[in-house]
């Protein structure tokens, strides 16, 4: 990159900054880049660029706590026709008297960089930020094009850690539920100290069929209406000799405790579940299960009586 080594004020832009002292407006127009060489002329007297290659279009300006301002443009390779060394380099701005100025400008002499045309194998993308001297001037703005604006990983870093919501974002938008709905129906639960459900939020065991504490051994009976009926059948649970579970029998109270329906459980010599047989009523069910000589399930076998 061409090494400039600090960039000056022109005579134009001197006056300019004194202005802004009493209250004008620098307003900066655009960044311009050439390969010119001075050959002896002051830059101080320059309103222009020695060889203009290009004009950039500024997509940075900020004014800083030092009594100077950042102004920004990319320099690009894209759209240049011809390869040219990059040696000069000069911020114009807007002189409400005067019209546009060359306000400061640099040469890097012997120290210029190649700008390669467009089309070869380099591709050119730069971002260049010029510091400029304001003083005490606080009125300072930039003709920005919108299209190159982006934002720096300072910038992205800051947005990131901003918890105030700068977005506005609202609840409605994220389809959040309002806290005035705390504990309310539709709304959302509410807790205890301990973070907890509050109970009195939840219907009774019995809305949902539940039952009572320390039941386990009967059934929720469903009526025609596919209601839930008030009472209950009975499920008793025997063991074979082995110590697995070998039946199951429900029974139904309101009709002298008869027998609903009944399950038995038969296992083979291995150890495993090998018939399964249900009864209802008149009818039975028997699925019997069978195992290869590895021993491993190979298949069902369903009859129904």
């Amino acid at each position: 990159m061409s090494s400039f080594g600090g960039i000056n004020l022109t005579n134009r832009g001197r006056a300019l900054q004194l202005k802004a002292q009493a209250g004008t407006q620098i307003k900066y127009t655009r960044i311009s880049v050439g390969d010119g060489q001075l050959g002896g002329r002051s830059p101080l007297d320059l309103n222009a660029l020695i060889s203009e290659k290009k004009s950039l279009a500024i997509n940075k300006c900020k004014l800083q706590l030092d009594g100077t301002a950042v102004v920004g443009a990319v320099l690009s390779n894209q759209d240049v026709q011809a390869g040219f060394y990059w040696r000069e380099v000069g911020v114009y701005a807007l002189d409400p008297d005067a019209g546009e100025i060359l306000f400061c400008y640099a040469n890097g002499g012997t120290t210029a960089e190649y700008i390669p045309a467009t089309g070869g194998p380099e591709v050119v993308e730069k971002q260049i930020d010029i510091v400029t001297i304001v003083g005490n001037a606080t009125n300072v703005t930039a003709v920005l094009d919108k299209s190159l604006l982006f934002a720096s990983a300072q910038d992205l870093q800051a947005h990131v850690g901003d918890k105030s919501n700068p977005h506005g974002v609202t609840a409605a938008q994220v389809c959040a539920i309002p806290e005035a709905m705390r504990g309310e129906p539709g709304g959302v639960a509410a807790l205890d100290e301990d973070g907890l459900l509050i109970p009195d939020q939840f219907p009774p065991p019995s809305a949902y069929g539940a039952l009572p504490a320390g039941v386990w051994n009967q059934s929720v009976r469903i009526d025609p209406a596919y209601e839930m009926s008030s009472d209950t059948r009975s499920v008793s649970v025997t063991n074979g000799t082995n110590g697995l579970i070998s039946g199951v029998t429900v029974t139904d109270p309101t009709s002298n405790n008869a027998t609903v329906a009944a399950n038995s459980l038969a296992y083979g010599s291995n150890g495993l579940v090998s018939k399964v047989t249900t009864t209802v009523g008149a009818h039975k069910k028997t699925v019997t299960i069978n195992y290869g000589s590895n021993g491993l399930f190979s298949g069902l076998t369903k009859t129904f009586v």
